[in-house]
Formats: C-alpha cells, sequence, structure tokens
C-alpha cells in the first residue's frame, strides 16, 4: 500500500514536536533538579550559620560568666564604682581614668587569651548607675568608653533587669555584633542582699563569624544593614565605619569575608526580612559562578528584630557546567532520536497500513463490546442479573409514559423477602446471597417476556406488569408468592428452609407520578406484612399501613 506523502510529512512534523518536547522537558527538569540542588545546599549553609551563631553565642556567655565570677572582676568593679563616685560621676574624672589604666593593664592578657583561644574579640565592662548601663571600660577599644546603652533588648540591660546572663546579635554604637552580658552581684558582710555592680560584656565580631563559615564551609558572606530599619544606630555606624549604600537597594554593606566579596556584594537586591534562595546563578570573574541565599538578621536593639540580613555566596560553577552538559546531551540524542525515527517511520508506514487497518478493526469490536458490558454493568445488579433499581426507575418511567400516549394499563408489584435479616443471621451472608439469586432467577421464570423485574434494594425486589389489569396483577403477584414459598433452600452442614414473602400489588390509574405509584405499592407492601406476613395485597382505600417492623 503507497504512503501518502501528505501523511507522511505530517507524522514527520509531530515527532520534530515530540523531539522538540522531549528537549523542553528534560532541560525543564534538570533545571528543576539543579534549583533543588542549589536550594538544598542554600538550607544547609543557612543551618550551618544559624548552628554558627548560636554556638557563638554560648561560648560569649560561658566567657562572659567565667569572667564575673572573677575575683578581680569584682575588686576592680567596686572600686570603679568609687571611682565614678569621687568624680561625681564623670567617666572621664581623674580616678576613674587612673582605675580605668589599671584595670585595662590587669586585664589585656584575658582578652588576648579570648581572642587566641575562642575566637573572641571584645571584652567590655558597664557600671550600673542610676539605673543605667553605662560604659566603663572597652578592652578592644579603650578610647570608646561613657556612653549609657538605651536600648531595652540589649543583652546589658536584659542582663541588669533579669538578673542573669543574656545573649543576642546587637547593633549599637560599636556595630553589629554577637554580644554576650553577665551581671556582675556583691554582697558586703553587713548587706541584707546582693547589688547590682555592672556586667561583663563579651562579644564576637561579624567579620570574625563570617571568617569562621569561609574557612570552615568555603561559603563567601557578607553581613548588610536595612537603613530604613535601623534609622539612627546606622547613621552613627555608618559614620565610624565608612560604609557605603549598595547599588540601588536601601542596604549598607557592613562587612564582608571571601576573596569574591567585593565582586559578589554587587549581586544583592534587598536586605528586608525575608528573602528566600536566591537559584539564579551570579557569575564572577573567570569562570567561577556562584548561588546565593539571604539569611534574615536579627539584631537587638536595631528598633525593630529583623534589620539586615547575612547574605551566603557558595561556588556553583560544578551544578551548572553538569546542567549545561546535560543540556548539550539531550539536544543529541533528540537530533539523532529525530533521524531514526524517521527512517523507522517510513519503513512502518510504507509495509504497515493493512496490520494497522486489521488492527484497528479488531480493536473497535473489543471497543463495542467492552461498551455492552459496561451497559450491562451500568443497567445490572451484580448480585441477582436482574435490574438495577436505577435502570428500573428509567424503564418504568419510559412504560409510563407509553400508556399515556397510547392508552392501556399498567401495574406494579413490590416483594419482600420475610425475616430476610435472620436468614443472614443464622446462615451467614452467603446464603442470604444465594437466597436472592435464585428468588430472582425464579422472577425471571415466571414472569412475561414483556415484564419489567428489578432489585429495588436489600430484599426487596419489583415487577412491573405492562398492559395488565388489576386481577390479572393479583393472579401474577399470587404465582410469585407461591413460587417462593414453595422454592427449597440448603444451609451449610444440609439443613433445609424455606423463605416467604410479602407482596404489595398497585394498579396505575394513568394519572399518578412514579412516585406515588412506589408510594401506593409500598403501602400494599406494609399491610402485608402488619397482616402476617406470606401474602399479597392490593392497595385500596383505608388507613396506610404503619412503619415496617
Amino acid at each position: 500500500m503507497r504512503i501518502p506523502k501528505r501523511l507522511f510529512l505530517a507524522l514527520s512534523a509531530a515527532i520534530l514536536l515530540v523531539v522538540v518536547l522531549f528537549v523542553v522537558v528534560n532541560n525543564h527538569a534538570a533545571r528543576e533538579s539543579l534549583d533543588q540542588s542549589l536550594r538544598d545546599r542554600a538550607r544547609e549553609l543557612g543551618s550551618a550559620y544559624e548552628v554558627a551563631l548560636s554556638s557563638s553565642l554560648v561560648s560569649a556567655s560561658q566567657m562572659a560568666s567565667f569572667i564575673a565570677a572573677d575575683v578581680e572582676t569584682l575588686r576592680y568593679m567596686a572600686r570603679a564604682r568609687e571611682a565614678l563616685a569621687g568624680d561625681g560621676g564623670d567617666p572621664f574624672g581623674s580616678h576613674s581614668a587612673e582605675v580605668r589604666y589599671q584595670w585595662l593593664q590587669a586585664m589585656q592578657p584575658s582578652l588576648h587569651h579570648l581572642r587566641q583561644r575562642f575566637g573572641m574579640n571584645e571584652l567590655e565592662f558597664h557600671l550600673y548607675v542610676n539605673d543605667q548601663a553605662m560604659s566603663f571600660l572597652r578592652l578592644h577599644r579603650p578610647e570608646g568608653f561613657g556612653d549609657v546603652i538605651e536600648a531595652p533588648d540589649h543583652p546589658v540591660n536584659r542582663a541588669a533587669r533579669t538578673g542573669a546572663g543574656a545573649a543576642a546579635p546587637v547593633l549599637d554604637a560599636g556595630g553589629a555584633a554577637l554580644r554576650a552580658a553577665e551581671p556582675v552581684r556583691w554582697s558586703g558582710p553587713d548587706a541584707d542582699e546582693e547589688q547590682l555592680l555592672g556586667m561583663v560584656e563579651v562579644g564576637l565580631s561579624f567579620d570574625a563569624l563570617l571568617d569562621l563559615l569561609n574557612r570552615r564551609l568555603g561559603v563567601q558572606a557578607a553581613v548588610v544593614l536595612d537603613a530604613a530599619a535601623v534609622e539612627g544606630v546606622v547613621a552613627l555606624v555608618v559614620r565610624e565605619r565608612e560604609l557605603t549604600r549598595l547599588a540601588g537597594t536601601s542596604c549598607y554593606l557592613f562587612t564582608a569575608a571571601g576573596p569574591d566579596a567585593d565582586r559578589l556584594k554587587d549581586e544583592v537586591t534587598s536586605c528586608h526580612a525575608g528573602v528566600s534562595v536566591v537559584g539564579d546563578s551570579v557569575p564572577v570573574a573567570g569562570k567561577r559562578r556562584f548561588a546565593q541565599t539571604v539569611v534574615p538578621l536579627e539584631l537587638a536593639g536595631a528598633g525593630r528584630s529583623i534589620a539586615g540580613a547575612v547574605v551566603l555566596w557558595f561556588d556553583a560553577e560544578a551544578a551548572l557546567a553538569a546542567y549545561e552538559r546535560t543540556l548539550v546531551v539531550n539536544i543529541g540524542y533528540a537530533a539523532a532520536g529525530f533521524i531514526v525515527l524517521g527512517l523507522v517511520l517510513f519503513v512502518l508506514l510504507r509495509g504497515g497500513m493493512r496490520v494497522f487497518e486489521t488492527e484497528l478493526r479488531r480493536r473497535t469490536s473489543e471497543i463495542r463490546q467492552l461498551n455492552r458490558r459496561l451497559t450491562r454493568m451500568a443497567t445490572t445488579d451484580s448480585l441477582t442479573g436482574l435490574h438495577n433499581r436505577r435502570h428500573f426507575l428509567q424503564r418504568m418511567q419510559v412504560e409510563m409514559d407509553r400508556v399515556r400516549r397510547a392508552g392501556g394499563e399498567l401495574a406494579l408489584i413490590l416483594i419482600d423477602l420475610d425475616h430476610f435479616k435472620q436468614v443472614n443471621d443464622r446462615y451467614g451472608h452467603q446464603v442470604g446471597d444465594e437466597v436472592l439469586r435464585k428468588t430472582g432467577r425464579l422472577l425471571l421464570e415466571q414472569i412475561r417476556s414483556v415484564d419489567i423485574v428489578g432489585r429495588y434494594g436489600g430484599e426487596e425486589l419489583c415487577v412491573l406488569l405492562p398492559d395488565t389489569d388489576a386481577a390479572q396483577a393479583m393472579i401474577m403477584a399470587e404465582r410469585l408468592r407461591a413460587g417462593i414459598a414453595g422454592m427449597p433452600f440448603m444451609a451449610p452442614g444440609g439443613t433445609a428452609f424455606r423463605v416467604t414473602a410479602s407482596l404489595g400489588v398497585a394498579q396505575w390509574d394513568g394519572l399518578a407520578d412514579r412516585d406515588t405509584l412506589f408510594v401506593q405499592a409500598d403501602t400494599a407492601l406494609y399491610a402485608a406484612k402488619d397482616a402476617g406476613r406470606n401474602r399479597v395485597v392490593p392497595f385500596g382505600p383505608g388507613p396506610p399501613a404503619g412503619k415496617r417492623p
């Protein structure tokens, strides 16, 4: 059979479309995989940053607690308070300066020890006077003292207020850092309770924390501050550290760590809270490319909880190169596949059209058979083989419409097996199912070809008798009752038993609707049960039957 040229071209175009779709889908999947790997890595780094932050705060708290408990700290803090009082509360007075110099000389080895062994690079002592925490000595910046810590959420004020240690990332006049404060208390021999002398503050700068992340995890990082969030504090920090605002943002770059940080900082687009992972790669000089994630930064003393962000950059070159290789391979496979499939298509179409037509006819026949089976399943009760309720009601409505148009008689019989629940309870549901099956077969054997029989629900069966008057309907109902009563059944163990049925008969008057006719037949059925069961009762005037027992 000759292949039509248009068909071949159309199928070739379809193959090309499939090939293109293959490339697009695979590229999308590869991109999703790349983005997911970058997001996973970003989450790992964010968690590592949180762990490093938490660990640094714990270490700072331990150091602050250790120094606060030292006898020398207690002694110098008591002397500092006396000197400050002697200078009339002026921290720049001569007495205060003398004690500050001696204290500085005594504590310089401790600061060196903190830096070398624990990485802590800030140590500060505050005096608590007039319900305020005043900086008396900064070992890491001796020229800076005398300022009062005003922010209520600053660890120093929290330690003074609660009497317990406190730690948090802080933004104050000294910049952004991790700080821990511990109260120093003294109780004299005649004092009834301890007196708060001041606080010890130990800190780790963000520069040191970012260097730690760079060394341990190989990530490059930066701390950016939101100018709108920290306002006046930022102005002081900007002036002292000569910070600059990043182009196109409201962010100040506070500090950065890593050989490429100066170039990477230009990729920061926001420092607002809630910034999520940026999946796109950031090209940097040479062939190295990075991805970035932005972690919101909570800072005490900034006027709001989230005042900036920590930006982490990690090398994405290997992941991006793998993605690009996958894309090239997919395109190559697609081109080869298109050529091969085109040849195969030509051969198959040329030699297989007849086979295709034969298969099409066979499949069409199977579909028709399947449709017939589905129709039977949709209209037949699977247990009894009778019409199911929905299909019986449809057939009943068709017959009622026919009788309205052409005239004639129509009767309905409702059948309910007496004490059927006892059969199920005594002999089991398998025996009960067999009773229903045999009863259904009996009805099919007894009725005429024009009659319609169905299972209405449970043990209830129904028979519609077209062209049948009331007397004929009663005769048919009695014959069905007698047939059911005379039908033997066998229970497990060889026990024989019989069942009976109650039947209600209703003759249609040509006016009532389908539901009313059913109510009439059901009323007669209830009357048959109330009268003792195993009988046929027609619907007629009189009081309605009671509820079904």
